[in-house]
């Protein structure tokens, strides 16, 4: 498969970039390294997040 771009990291800067490419219609291949992150309440709660 040919991608238009590819981003490697899907942090803040390189998610926010694949979106935009994407809606700008390019095709986007986003590679991340490392472990998933663990699901409980503290990882997925919105308010403990920006509250910290």
């Amino acid at each position: 498969m040919l991608y238009d771009a590819v981003i490697v990291g899907s942090g803040f800067g390189g998610a926010f970039t694949a979106l935009a490419l994407t809606e700008a219609g390019l095709r986007v291949l986003l590679l991340e390294r490392g472990q998933p992150v663990a699901r409980d309440d503290g990882d997925w709660d919105p308010r403990q997040i920006l509250l910290g």
